[in-house]
């Protein structure tokens, strides 16, 4: 295994406060957006969507009483401001088509069906910008339709997206094309914030704020492929709020498999302590007592 991880500097805790005011500005934004939502009449929404089809303000709340499946060749356009949830109970929302979710900074999209949006063969071309995905009781965002592997999709292009209090905000499983990245994701609160369960490409998160979480920030694992990459920079990693698997205290990062090389330069631990940033970083192919300074070509 090769680690790249560079002593965080001044201007890397600057910068990640700054998203952090951003992201503080966009969670005001959701509230204010869902109380503007909550005086208008419900849009029940269940089985399949064909053709093309518009969520609008005007609509909000889109309602799901059942999973919900965007079928092949049909689009799916949520407007800004708009706010989807269940009537009752946990719902998918499966992406064959294509969906573009992109709110704005001042109206955001807020989604909690309680289940997953699960990016399907067919999906390519969607997008997820200025949206908040929260309260999943499994996966808020996954491309896999519990292990159909001939239906895994590509991800799409993910930005300016907030993941709340979610069992796993984000799991990625063989995406079709091979890469997954993630650009300015602030992933708050539950149990897992990124797992990589097998992706044979780029796995790549630039700008993003993980807080909060109970169990570990960011999992990579994998098939010890060495043209497997992952990659976390400018970004902010807190320790989860347990302690992490075969380990006795908090983790930042847990790395299953040693395969492929992870550059986790430029990014704040939390710590210039690199003693503390060690202990808190799990090789579970290595040998977890050492230092990350000792394991394999590892160097800081």
């Amino acid at each position: 295994m090769t680690v790249s991880k560079g002593v965080p500097i001044l201007h890397t805790v600057m910068g990640g406060a700054e998203r952090i005011i951003r992201v503080s500005a966009l969670a005001i934004a959701f509230a204010c957006s869902l109380a503007a939502s909550n005086a208008n009449a419900e849009t029940p929404v269940a089985g399949q969507i064909t053709g093309d089809v518009t969520w609008s303000p005007e609509g909000s709340p889109y309602v799901l009483s059942s999973n919900v499946t965007i079928a092949e060749g049909a689009n799916l356009t949520i407007e800004p401001g708009v706010e989807v949830r269940p009537s009752e109970g946990n719902w998918h929302l499966n992406v064959l088509g294509t969906l573009r979710a992109v709110g704005t900074p001042a109206d955001p999209i807020d989604i909690s069906i309680g289940g997953e949006i699960r990016f399907l063969k067919g999906s390519g071309g969607s997008e997820l910008a200025f949206v908040a995905v929260r309260d999943s009781v499994s996966t808020a965002l996954a491309n896999d339709a519990d292990g159909a592997y001939e239906l895994n999709g590509p991800w799409p292009e993910i930005h300016d997206v907030h993941l709340i209090d979610n069992y796993r905000a984000i799991d990625v499983w063989y995406p079709l094309g091979g890469d997954a990245r993630f650009t300015e994701i602030h992933i708050s609160g539950g149990v897992y914030g990124l797992l990589d369960g097998v992706a044979d490409g780029t796995i790549a998160i630039s700008r993003s704020v993980i807080e909060g979480t109970d169990r570990a920030p960011i999992t990579f694992s994998g098939n010890r492929d060495p043209e497997e990459v992952r990659i976390v920079t400018d970004s902010n990693i807190s320790p989860s709020a347990r302690n992490c698997s075969r380990m006795s205290n908090p983790c930042l990062l847990a790395l299953e498999s040693s395969g492929y090389p992870v550059d986790v330069s430029a990014v704040w631990w939390g710590t210039t302590d690199r003693t503390v940033i060690d202990r808190q970083i799990l090789d579970q192919h290595d040998n977890p007592g050492l230092p990350l300074a000792q394991i394999g070509r590892a160097h800081v």
